[in-house]
Order: structure tokens, then C-alpha cells, then sequence
């Protein structure tokens, strides 16, 4: 300022004879006290104050009474000049003549009352003078007094509302410029919303945002300011205080004769200036741009005498160049969440919460890199999703992927996303991508592999079985002493026979001749009478077991896992199951909600690898309810698990945050990659051999196990398998092999007995010959 006078008047004596200095004196923000004011004067006069600026508040009115002498004739008094605030009447009314005009200029008009407004103002504006714009949206307006902490909650809730549509911003340079780093950082500085703003100046910050949605409302050009250096309100008021008090030093120093008697144009509008150094406002002005940063423009100007002029400028259309333009400018993030095969650690990769391309794949992985790649977007990032939820609504927050993408910290949930109504009513839905169905993942009943061959003997207890042994051989022994006693006539009842006999007795009845000795048969009657008792309970028992032995195994169906209390379910937490069985209209499937509770306190499993854990524990029945794909493969993988039961179709796809604009683009990539998609479907859900895991860890019941021929599954409940009847086989073909052993015994024996006889027949041949041509001795 002062090298401007000295350049307007070099000549002048006073130039070099006369020192100013600007100063910010006090800052005074409640009514001062008798002492105070007395002590502010005394400050003033001291040091020769010429004029005094004073921010209109409370304290004006008493800091215009103070009366300050100074030691210049041309201005005896100090004099007090009043350039802000901008009475918030004032404010309220360019602000909504500006919204007023924005909104009708723009593609599809609507009424103001379908529009909801969030209005985050700071302490420079009392809730009681914003009654015109509450007013003004009849829809609703949510209200926000700014506060640094509360700031990005304040924003998260702004983004969660789909209804806000109209964000009112006014506030000072530096917590607007927080408000717009913040706001860009969650997606809010989309076309979705328009932004009004007053007091910061939306500088791009070197993004790319080409939308014109965002009106500021400026005090000056914004050239003019920028070449000035004024980037804030408090700047521009700085500048007019300048732009009061420069003719009168210029005139004092200039030593000019003609009075200052003229209207100053600043940039909060303008000033008239009187001889006696006082002025005063006559108007408020303020310039109305649209856009940020370089694509910002000059659309419209408000001043309080009542001009109001606003091209019609409406949105341009929104190209994809544009669209894809933006999305290219910064990192794209993309929320996920571990659920293999569908994402998965590429091999040697793990543990990263911000992953690279590379660190991940898996099905929806590989199409998302493709998409993307597709696209131009190279400058992308996976974040793992630290619930490992996909998304579910608990009072009015959502969590998992959807809530991360709802609040704008995702520009791209790539997930196996179910599609339902409630979550479409929070995101939107890129088309489907693939279809599954809800079904049940359980471990077979595990059992001792050597009972499950020989189950045969189970429906007699051991204590039997060796009872009815002894029987055996004790009327063996009975009958073979009667027969000492008492012979029979008709057959040789030694011990060896009357142990047969006994035996076929009890498996195929009557076997041979009976005893023709009385006391011999009445032995035998008795035994009867005993193996007639014994097969009715074994029949009788045998069909018990098989017919609960078939119930207990057969989990085939919701209703079947209903019927089996042995056997415990859950879902994978914050998934849809959960409601879907809650809120279906068949009583089955609400019993298995109820089941689900009484197994987890929220009825379902925190995620993939801990359901697993559950299922393969052989010391519980569990069973996981989760999608048939998914299901289907770890059933491949593990060890004598079996997926069944499917139900209710799914439809599965990514998401993105509600309106977005790049919907279509993602869109017409999935559409073309169709085959695609199908491939990497058989890609990562065929299990290939060396991928499975083997039942076989060396241990007998592992080999038992191992060599047993496997039933299909479902088996029918109550069905003989060949599993069932292995033992019997078993047995029989020991016994074969005992038969044949011994057959080889009695074949060596015999013949070892028969060349002893040959042996013994020659020696006597011998011994006869000698005796034969013998002579006795005369």
C-alpha cells in the first residue's frame, strides 16, 4: 500500500518524513468491563491509532463510543470502520436465490420439497437465523454445527443418507479445506450432491473433478483474489479495510487539497468515503462461481441492493471420458474380504490389509483386475475388510463390505454380494454375475471303522455274543458226554462233532441226525428252545438299529436336520442366511433359525475358517448352512464331508455405492466377459487331485478306513450298503481262507502220513524176505 503512494507522489515531503504501520490491536470477543474499555482506550491512544476495524459483534457498539484522539490535524479522531460480518439475513438470501436457480437449471427440475438439505455450519451462524432455508425444504434439513471431531461422523452420516441430496457449507478457509479433503475421501464431492459454499474456497487439490455441482458463493473474482493473495473471508475483509484507508494516507501524504470524497469498490462490495475519514457500506456483493479448481467459472452476482443475475448454465453432460477421467486421477479402492475360492492369497502371499493385485485371487478377484484393467485403471487397491462381513443392516449402520462402500472408503465392493431387497435399497448392484443356491455342508457320522464293518454283531451286546459262545461249547460238552453215557446209535457225538452240531443249530436250524438217546434229545430241545429266542431278539434288534441308524445318518434336507437333534448348524456371520431363514414363511426353515440360536448366541459363525474348524471337528456334529458353490468345493477338498440339501436360489454380484455413475461401465465390461466368467468358474471351483486333502495319516483305523469301499451319498434310510455287510464277507472269506489252510495241513499231513505207511509196509516186506530165505541151524 504505502509503495503505491510513494510511487503516486515521489515529491512529496511527508513521503519520507512519515512511518505506518498496520497492527492487530486486540481481539475482544465478550462485553468488556469499566477497566477494560478504559485500558483498550488508553492502548489506542498511546499508540496514535488513525483508524481502527472492527468485526461486528457484540462489542460495535461499545467500541464506536470509544472516543481516541489522534495527533494529526487532517483526522483529529481515530476513526472506526465496520466491514464484516455479512449480516446472515443477507446470506440466507443469496443462498437461496442461488440454490433456487441451480436447481431449476438442472436436467430433471423437481420441486424444493424434493430435495433434502445437510447444513454444516460453524459457530458464525445461530441455528434461530437459518429459519428461511428450513423453510425453504420442506422435505428436511439436517443440521450440523461444525466441529473438527464430529466432522467425518458428520460426513459418514451425510453419505449413509441416500435422502440428502443438497450439502450447505459455511465455515472459514482452513476447516473448509479439512471438510473438502475429508469429503473428496468418501466420495461426497460425486454428482449425486450439490454443494453450496461460502467462506472456504473449494481449491482443486489436484484432483480431477469435472462435475459443476459445486456453487461457491465468493467475496471478489477469483482471479482478482488469487493475484491478491486473499484465499479466505477473513482475508478479503483484511483487503477492504486496505482498500478504505489507502485514499486518506494517500491523501495526508500526497498532501492532496481536495478531500476524500468517493465509493470504493471492494471485494465484499461497496463503500462510500467521507472528508471526515469515516465510511460506511452501501452495498454487499458476491460473485457466484460454478466447479473447482480450473474448471471453476463465473455464473452468476448478489448484491444486497437487490441485483441478482445468474446465467443459465446447467450441468453439462457427463461423458464416460469425464467419468473415467476421475476415476483414473486417484486411487481406486476396492473392499473385499477372504472367502476362497472367490477371493483367496495368491500363492506365497499373506497377512496384507491393503493388498496389491498380486497378493490376491481367486474368482471375483480376477474379475474385478480384469474389469479394471479394462477400464485403465491401473492405480487400484484391494482392502481386506476387517469384520470379514459382507453386510448387514443392525439398527440404521451397516457393516462389512456394504458399509465400507456405503461410506464412500470403497468405490467398489468386490465380493460374492447376494442380492436382496434391503441391500439393494442401501447400494447399487453391477448385473449378476453368477447364480447359487443356500445348502448344507456336515461331515459323515464318524465312526470305528472296524464296528462299521462288523455292525452286524452290534445288536447284541458283547456280554452276549460270549454268552452265547459259552452255550455253544458247554452243550457241546453235554452232548458229548451223554453220548459216553448213554451212545446214540445213529451217529459218533465225539466232541468235534457235537461242537458242530451245536453251531449249525444256531445258524441254519437242524443240521444232520439227532441224538436217538432220550436223554441226549432232551438236551437238544432245550438248546432249541434257546436259539428260536435268540434270533427273534436278534431280528428284532437288528431292524431297531438299522432303522435308527439310518435316521441318525441321513441329514439331507432342512427338514431332515430338523428331525436329527444330534447335529448342531450355523451360518457364516453377517451373511443373508441369517435372515433368510428368520423371515421366511415356512416353519421348517424358521425351526432352523431357532436351532441356529440355541447353538451360537447370534446364530452364526464369525467367518469361513472358523465354520470349517466346526464342520471337520469329529468330536461334534455341525452343520454349516452357506452357499452350495462354496460348499460343494470344500466338500471336494476335505475329508469325508458332503454337501446336500440344496435351497433357495442366490444371485450374486459386486457392489457400488447407491448412484454412482460409473455403474453402466462396469457393467458393459461384465456383460462381454460372460465366457469369461464361466471359465474362471471351472477354474478356481475344480478341485484338482493334489489339491484334496487325504483321509489317510498312516493310523489302522486311517487303513481301515482307507480300503473300505465308499457308499454313495445320500444313502436311503433303512438301505442294506455294501459297507454293512463287509463283515459278513469278511468272515467268510476268512473262513475260506482257514478251509483252504487247513485243507493244505490235512493234504501234507496225509500225504506225510501215507508216505510213513509206505515206509513202515516196505521195511515189513524186508524183514519178512530175510526171515523167509532164513535157515535154521541143524
Amino acid at each position: 500500500m504505502l509503495t503505491m503512494i510513494r510511487n503516486y507522489c515521489p515529491w512529496a515531503p511527508r513521503i519520507y518524513q512519515t512511518g505506518f504501520n498496520t497492527s492487530g490491536a486486540f481481539s475482544i470477543n465478550s462485553l468488556p468491563t469499566t477497566n477494560e474499555l478504559s485500558s483498550v482506550k488508553a492502548s489506542l491512544s498511546e499508540w496514535n491509532f488513525l483508524f481502527f476495524g472492527i468485526k461486528q459483534n457484540s462489542v460495535t457498539q461499545v467500541l464506536e463510543a470509544v472516543t481516541v484522539p489522534t495527533t494529526l490535524s487532517e483526522f483529529p479522531v481515530m476513526q472506526k470502520h465496520v466491514v464484516a460480518p455479512l449480516p446472515q439475513s443477507l446470506l440466507m438470501d443469496a443462498l437461496l436465490k442461488a440454490i433456487a436457480h441451480r436447481i431449476n437449471e438442472s436436467q430433471h427440475p423437481a420441486h424444493p420439497s424434493n430435495y433434502k438439505a445437510a447444513l454444516l455450519f460453524d459457530n458464525s451462524v445461530q441455528i434461530s437465523e437459518l429459519y428461511p432455508l428450513f423453510t425453504y425444504f420442506t422435505e428436511g434439513v439436517i443440521y450440523y454445527p461444525l466441529s473438527v471431531s464430529l466432522i467425518e461422523a458428520d460426513l459418514l452420516s451425510v453419505r449413509r443418507s441416500h435422502a440428502v441430496n443438497i450439502i450447505l457449507i459455511v465455515t472459514d478457509a482452513q476447516l473448509g479445506a479439512y471438510i473438502r479433503d475429508k469429503a473428496f475421501a468418501i466420495g461426497l464431492l460425486g454428482s449425486r450432491y450439490r454443494w453450496f459454499v461460502h467462506g472456504p474456497r473449494f481449491i482443486n487439490n489436484g484432483w480431477t473433478i469435472r462435475s459443476m455441482n459445486v456453487t461457491s458463493l465468493e467475496f471478489g473474482r477469483i482471479d482478482d483474489a488469487i493475484t491478491a493473495k486473499v484465499l479466505s473471508t477473513t482475508g478479503a475483509f483484511i483487503h477492504d479495510l486496505l482498500a478504505i484507508w489507502t485514499p486518506y494516507l494517500k491523501q495526508y501524504m500526497c498532501e492532496e487539497k481536495n478531500p476524500v470524497n468517493q465509493t470504493v469498490n471492494g471485494f465484499t462490495g461497496l463503500f462510500k468515503l467521507n472528508p471526515d475519514g469515516s465510511a460506511r457500506r452501501l452495498t454487499w456483493q458476491i460473485e457466484i462461481y460454478a466447479g473447482m479448481g480450473y474448471h471453476r467459472v463465473q455464473v452468476g452476482v448478489w448484491s444486497s441492493s437487490g441485483r441478482f443475475e445468474m446465467l443459465s448454465r446447467p450441468d453439462p453432460p457427463r461423458t464416460s471420458a469425464d467419468i473415467l477421467a476421475e476415476m483414473r486421477s486417484s486411487k481406486f479402492l476396492v473392499a473385499t474380504l477372504l472367502s476362497p475360492p472367490y477371493v483367496q492369497y495368491a500363492e506365497g502371499a499373506s497377512g496384507c490389509s491393503q493388498c496389491r493385485g498380486s497378493d490376491l485371487t481367486g474368482m471375483y478377484i480376477e474379475i474385478c483386475k480384469t474389469v479394471l484393467n479394462n477400464l485403465g485403471i491401473t492405480n487400484y487397491e484391494f482392502v481386506l475388510q476387517g469384520d470379514a462381513a459382507y453386510g448387514v443392516k443392525t439398527g440404521d449402520v451397516w457393516n462389512g463390505v456394504i458399509g465400507t462402500v456405503m461410506d464412500g472408503k470403497a468405490m467398489l465392493g468386490c465380493a460374492p454380494i447376494t442380492i436382496n431387497t434391503n441391500r439393494f435399497e442401501a447400494v447399487d448392484f453391477t448385473q449378476v454375475i453368477h447364480s447359487s443356491r443356500e445348502s448344507l455342508l456336515l461331515r459323515k457320522r464318524s465312526t470305528d471303522p472296524l464296528m462299521l464293518v462288523f455292525q452286524f454283531i452290534l445288536p447284541l451286546h458283547y456280554s452276549i455274543w460270549l454268552s452265547i459262545l459259552g452255550v455253544l461249547i458247554l452243550v457241546a460238552l453235554v452232548l458229548f458226554v451223554m453220548n459216553k453215557i448213554a451212545p446214540n446209535s445213529d451217529s459218533n457225538y465225539n466232541f468235534y462233532n457235537s461242537v458242530f452240531f451245536t453251531f449249525a443249530e444256531v445258524v441254519q436250524g437242524t443240521a444232520g441226525t439227532t441224538p436217538s438217546q432220550i436223554s441226549s434229545r432232551i438236551v437238544v430241545s432245550f438248546f432249541w428252545f434257546f436259539t428260536m429266542f435268540l434270533f427273534l431278539s436278534y431280528v428284532a434288534n437288528y431292524a431297531v438299529f438299522r432303522t435308527l441308524d439310518g435316521v441318525r445318518q441321513q441329514v439331507t434336507s432342512m427338514e431332515t436336520l430338523i428331525q436329527n437333534r444330534e447335529y448342531e448348524c450355523g451360518s457364516l456371520n453377517n451373511t443373508v442366511t441369517d435372515s433368510l431363514l428368520q423371515s421366511s414363511a415356512y416353519l421348517h426353515m424358521q425351526q432352523v433359525y431357532l436351532l441356529m440360536s440355541e447353538t451360537f448366541s447370534n446364530g452364526s459363525v464369525s467367518d469361513i475358517s472358523a465354520a470349517l474348524s466346526l464342520v471337520n471337528d469329529r468330536t461334534r456334529n455341525f452343520v454349516l448352512i452357506s452357499d452350495s458353490l462354496q460348499n460343494k468345493y470344500y466338500s471336494e477338498i476335505g475329508c469325508d464331508l458332503v454337501s446336500t440339501g440344496d435351497f433357495y436360489d442366490l444371485k450374486n454380484a459386486m457392489i457400488l455405492p447407491k448412484d454412482t455413475e460409473y455403474k453402466h461401465l462396469i457393467d458393459v465390461q461384465l456383460a462381454n466377459m460372460t465366457q469369461e466368467i464361466a471359465s474362471l468358474q471351472t477354474k478356481f471351483f475344480t478341485v484338482h487331485q493334489s489339491a484334496k486333502n487325504s483321509c489317510y495319516d498312516g493310523s489302522f483305523d486311517s487303513v481301515v478306513r482307507y480300503y473300505i469301499p465308499k457308499d454313495a451319498w445320500p444313502i436311503e434310510p433303512g438301505a442294506l450298503t455294501l459297507t454293512d455287510t463287509l463283515g459278513i464277507a469278511v468272515i467268510n472269506l476268512v473262513g475260506c481262507c482257514v478251509a483252504v489252510a487247513l485243507a493244505g495241513m490235512e493234504r501234507l499231513i496225509g500225504h506225510i502220513q501215507r508216505r510213513r505207511s509206505g515206509i513202515r509196509r516196505e521195511q515189513q516186506v524186508v524183514k519178512a524176505s530175510e526171515v523167509k530165505f532164513r535157515r535154521p541151524n541143524v
